[in-house]
């Protein structure tokens, strides 16, 4: 059967031009009064600028036990933000308001490759509206970081389809690797992405499975490989102190 589909068209410009206008829409939305609105701080956001600092003094975890409890990777990201405008709410709240944003244009990407465009733009600008998107993009909570990175998985994933390149099916890896190192929804979506590696086996029924299963086992392999590289000091943690991670 051979790849998915043939790679979508370039962008025309008024697309950039929608991705331009349709992102700073999320900013504009996302980033102002970042103090203020929500008022006050949640305890989890005091408790992620203080794991931040801990970092900025030298910590280097891999594993946030106590009242944490998850993966280190996302306090990376509040630290340099916590360097760069200081011990407050404001710069824990930045990383999810900026995760939020970029979230935008990756969503239309990847609706784009299934979809008209004009289902796509809309799509993305009902996400730059989304009451619950909008809530969590304003919080410094990591949660946020899971939408991101689960359309990026899919996004390398139908690049991987369409390409069968090992670079795409190692971005597709990577994108799966960190995804499990943030928020714990996310463990949940490996089963989204192995029902999509199914549908498309079975696409063209059994002759389409016994002509993609080869090269595709192949290419997944890859991307296990390097999700397992990602992953292998968390579990080395978990391994050596079982206590502090389950």
């Amino acid at each position: 059967m051979g790849p998915f589909r043939s790679a979508p068209a370039p962008l025309e410009v008024w697309e950039w031009a929608f991705l331009a206008v349709s992102t700073f829409a999320a900013v504009a939305i996302r980033l102002p009064f970042l103090d203020r609105f929500p008022p006050g701080g949640f305890f989890d956001e005091c408790q992620n600028v203080l794991v931040a600092c801990g970092i900025l003094k030298g910590e280097l975890p891999v594993f946030v036990g106590e009242a944490s409890q998850m993966p280190a990777l996302y306090f990376y990201p509040v630290a340099a933000s916590v360097a760069l405008f200081g011990r407050n709410v404001e710069s824990v709240r930045l990383v999810s308001a900026l995760a939020g944003t970029a979230a935008i244009p990756v969503f239309y990407l990847l609706a784009r490759r299934f979809f008209a465009r004009e289902v796509a733009a809309a799509a993305a600008l009902v996400l730059v509206g989304s009451r619950w998107h909008l809530n969590f993009s304003r919080i410094g909570f990591n949660g946020i970081l899971s939408p991101l990175v689960e359309l990026l998985s899919l996004l390398a994933l139908a690049k991987a389809f369409e390409s069968r390149r090992a670079l795409h099916w190692a971005l597709f890896g990577a994108s799966v690797g960190i995804g499990l190192q943030t928020y714990y929804a996310f463990n949940l979506f490996p089963a989204v992405l192995a029902a999509a590696v199914a549908a498309y086996l079975f696409r063209g029924g059994l002759r389409s499975f016994r002509e993609d299963l080869v090269p595709l086992a192949r290419g997944i392999g890859l991307a296990v490989a390097v999700a397992v590289v990602l992953l292998l000091p968390l579990v080395v943690f978990a391994v050596r102190h079982p206590e502090t991670f389950f």
